[in-house]
């Protein structure tokens, strides 16, 4: 077992760094950018909720792309099912505490794990 899937065990995630090649990340924000723009974003957009059917596909085709390119090494035993992004303000009203997304798997038995990583730098506060 990979030391980061001990981690999460423990402590309910883990952080895993140097793991994206370089420039993919980029990649990645310049090919969901076309579907940034589409959306009507006030405050928090996600775009599982804000695009239609055939960009969400389009989307999920590219995050699922980037994280199997780059760590799916990682996660031989597992199959990545959706890709998505979420965009918000960075200040502190609009701050996320620590939390677990939901899963579409029983977990007790199959264990199911969210990848995330942010587009731009981000701080405690962002």
């Amino acid at each position: 077992m990979h030391k980061f899937l001990n981690e999460i065990e423990v402590q309910g995630y883990s952080v895993v760094k140097g793991a994206f090649i370089a420039g993919k990340l980029q990649e990645l924000e310049n090919s969901i950018l076309p579907f940034y723009q589409k959306m009507n974003i006030s405050n928090f957009g996600y775009s599982l909720l804000e695009l239609g059917l055939e960009d969400r596909v389009k989307v999920s085709e590219l995050v699922l792309e980037f994280f199997k390119s780059s760590i799916q090494n990682l996660l031989e035993e597992y199959k990545f099912l959706t890709g998505s992004f979420l965009v918000k303000p960075s200040n502190e009203s609009s701050s996320l505490n620590l939390h677990q997304d939901w899963s579409y798997t029983r977990e007790s038995d199959a264990p199911s794990y969210t990848c995330w990583t942010p587009l731009i730098d981000t701080n405690s506060i962002s």
